[in-house]
């Protein structure tokens, strides 16, 4: 973290646009904290440095570039609570009958749907290995799994791995885009990099 606070102060030092330089951390509070130490070390203020989580940036540029992907601009994002709501109702749908055997909460659901999207593993690949367990239920969380995309989808409503997902698609469909932000930042640098997930480092490369 440190290093990459005094690379940014560098980079503007040598006169670099702050607009061509992209800061991803895992908190936006990581990020308003680096590059508040760039002001005092370069004594300026750098707010148009792009900085913020993976999800923030992700954000930023679906909000100009949703229709390329499918999108509305006016989508909504999907907190923790909500995605454990719908998930709820996409179990009470898909008929599952949970009062047989004990069903994975929610929760435990989101957690195996998000796993496997950063992993790009199937989700009966993941129940296997987080949660053997629950294994006799493979078929119906692969579902509920598919209820939940379908019923976001519908709703123009993301949760926090569309963020990535579409951002990815964004970059990966459509090479216009990922010509003109390679032209924009002239630097990428991503804090804590080896913590990145699969979906992550596919954006940065």
């Amino acid at each position: 973290t440190r290093t990459i606070t005094y690379r940014v102060a560098y980079l503007l030092s040598k006169g670099l646009n702050p607009s061509q330089i992209l800061l991803a951390t895992f908190t936006n509070k990581a990020a308003r904290e680096m590059l508040a130490r760039v002001e005092r070390l370069t004594g300026s203020t750098h707010s148009a440095v792009w900085g913020g989580t993976f999800h923030a940036i992700g954000n930023r540029l679906l909000r100009q570039n949703a229709p390329l992907v499918g999108l509305l601009p006016s989508y909504s994002i999907l907190d923790d609570q909500d995605q454990r709501d719908l998930i709820k109702v996409c179990v009470t749908e898909a008929k599952v009958k949970v009062e047989d055997k004990r069903f994975p909460s929610p929760a435990l659901i989101q957690d195996l749907i998000s796993f496997a999207y950063n992993t790009r593993r199937s989700t009966a690949q993941v129940v296997e290995e987080r949660a053997p367990h629950f294994c006799m239920w493979t078929e119906e969380l692969q579902q509920v799994a598919h209820r939940y995309e379908r019923k976001k989808r519908a709703a123009n409503a993301l949760d926090y791995d569309d963020l990535l997902r579409f951002w990815l698609a964004l970059v990966a469909d459509h090479p216009e885009q990922a010509r003109r932000l390679g032209e924009q930042f002239a630097y990428v640098l991503v804090d804590e990099y080896q913590d990145t997930n699969a979906v992550q480092a596919e954006i940065v490369e």
